[in-house]
This record gives structure tokens, sequence and C-alpha cells, in this order.
């Protein structure tokens, strides 16, 4: 099995932190400075409201074709997605809740392109209303999320530790969420299970490595503190 780090190695973190804190402030900033000029996240359907349409044809056709057919319509901002073999998502931020206007921007132009040869298979409508209550517990999941990582590490370590876990996760949190900001990616379902992904990945070398630097101080307690944390997160390593 190959190994990307081999035993033994001994990197000097801790001498190292003013450029790690520099690097990271850097980040931080652009990305709080992507966020500020874009006016906020670009919230996803599952988010702000809006229509998912899938669409199934008999033919080959590709996304551009379709973007053509509909360009005319309010789908004409729309982002259309490949979901199988000839088979279509297109998203807009419409809400395209009445049979009627539905029919307007939807089947009589892929009609008119495509004649008969397609299925509309799905048309999932979230108003926006559901949308705002969404974000709101998905920043309440994050948020206690937070606060019960930080009543563990309290118990389980010290309220310091605690307190520099919730700051790491903090950190982690707020650099993905500006690298999705700077890209201009849609705030989905899937992003947001990613910053959680994160958080929980974060956590655990955290809680790792304090378990690490707390073997260490019982061993040799007059030991440097330096060099405590640059063994434990070696060892993690």
């Amino acid at each position: 099995m190959m190994e990307l780090i081999k035993p033994g190695i001994n990197i000097d973190f801790v001498g190292k932190l003013k450029y790690a804190v520099v690097f990271s402030t850097i980040l931080i900033l652009i990305g709080i400075g992507s966020i500020i000029y874009h006016g906020g996240l670009n919230p996803g359907i599952d988010f702000a409201g809006g229509t998912i349409i899938q669409v199934k044809f008999q033919k080959n056709v590709s996304a551009d074709q379709i973007r053509a057919a509909i360009q005319s319509t309010k789908l004409s901002n729309s982002i259309i997605q490949q979901f199988g073999a000839n088979e279509f998502l297109i998203r807009t931020h419409e809400s395209f809740s009445d049979q009627q206007i539905l029919a307007a921007n939807v089947q009589q132009p892929l009609t008119a392109a495509f004649n008969q040869d397609y299925e509309i298979r799905r048309v999932e409508v979230v108003g926006s209303k559901v949308g705002a209550d969404f974000t709101r517990k998905a920043i309440i999941a994050v948020i206690l999320s937070w606060l019960a990582i930080l009543i563990y590490v309290a118990w389980r370590f010290e309220f310091r530790y605690a307190a520099g876990g919730i700051l790491a996760l903090v950190h982690d949190t707020v650099i993905v969420i500006g690298a999705v900001s700077i890209m201009n990616m849609e705030f989905t379902i899937s992003i947001l299970a990613a910053v959680i992904f994160v958080i929980g990945f974060s956590i655990n070398d955290t809680i790792v490595t304090l378990d690490r630097i707390s073997e260490i101080v019982k061993k040799n307690p007059k030991r440097k503190l330096s060099d405590v944390i640059n063994s434990a997160i070696n060892q993690t390593l």
C-alpha cells in the first residue's frame, strides 16, 4: 500500500504559524469580499424557490438545442442539466405552479422544436416561503452542530480546546462558503451537505489531535507546548 506520509515525519507546524495565519486570512478576506461583491450567496431553488422540470426525449438532443427552443420564454435564464439518456433537468427560479403558464413556457416551445417526441416526467415547484424556511433551518442546523461540538470537546478535554475547535470549524466553513461564492456556484442541498461534511471532517481531525496532545502532556508535562503541538499533529498525519 502506498504511503503518502512516511512514519517519523517531523514538520515544524508551529514555526510556520505566521505563514498559515496570513494565508488563511487572505483566503477568508477574498471569500468575504466575493460574498459582498455578489450581494450574498447564489441560492439554489431549494433555498430561493423556483421550478424543476424533468423532460425525457425520444431522440438524441443536446442541452444547447433545448436552450434555443426556450430562449424566448421565461426559461431563457434557466439551468439545463443532462439527467440520463436523452433526459434533462430544467431548473429555473420562475414559479410554474399554474398549468397554463407551464404550457406556454415549456410545452409549446418544446413541441414546436421537437414535435411530440418528448415527455414531461416531473414538475417540482418550491415556493419562496418554503425556500426561506429551508434556509433558516439550514443555518440553525449548522449553528447547532457547532454548539454540540463545543459542548463535547469542552467535556472531553478543556474549554480552551473547545474554543479552538470551534474557531477551526468557523475557519473551515467560511473558506468553503467563500470558495462557493468566488466560483459563483448555486448554493444547493449538495453544497450544504459538503459544508456539513467539512464540519464533521474538521472536528474529527481536531479531536484526534487534541487527544494526542493530552497523551503527550501526561507523559511529559514539562515539555514545551510548541513541541507538544508539533508532535501531536505529526502523529495524527
